[in-house]
């Protein structure tokens, strides 16, 4: 096997493996189709959001508009390195049977498969 391939081969692994621990738990099943229905309200804000960049860019006011986009993106940016961050630390680096692992493939191959 190419040395490429190896961390995608590891991290298609590890999305089965939490997939299927995930099928046979209920509650997280159910946490998983509450964020989903919670995602829903964001969406539409979001339609909402195109609505009123648009009547900005129509109207030539612009920086309001160039505003809003930079907190959007700042605050958006914090949230996803602040969860994901913790979302490593606290699942994706303790895999199952990390000793097999390590044992099989380079420390290097294992922490690019974990990290996709």
């Amino acid at each position: 096997m190419r040395r490429a391939k190896r961390p995608r081969l590891i991290a298609w692994t590890e999305l089965r493996r939490r997939w299927r621990t995930m099928r046979r738990n209920t509650t997280q099943l159910l946490a998983l189709a509450f964020a989903g229905v919670m995602l829903l309200p964001f969406s539409i804000g979001g339609v909402f959001g195109a609505y009123l960049a648009g009547g900005f860019v129509a109207g030539s006011e612009t920086e309001p508009l160039l505003e809003w986009a930079r907190m959007a993106f700042v605050y958006g940016w914090i949230f996803v390195v602040g969860f994901g961050g913790y979302r490593a630390y606290a699942v994706a680096l303790r895999p199952d049977n990390v000793g097999g692992l390590l044992t099989t493939v380079s420390h290097r191959d294992v922490i690019g498969g974990l990290v996709l």
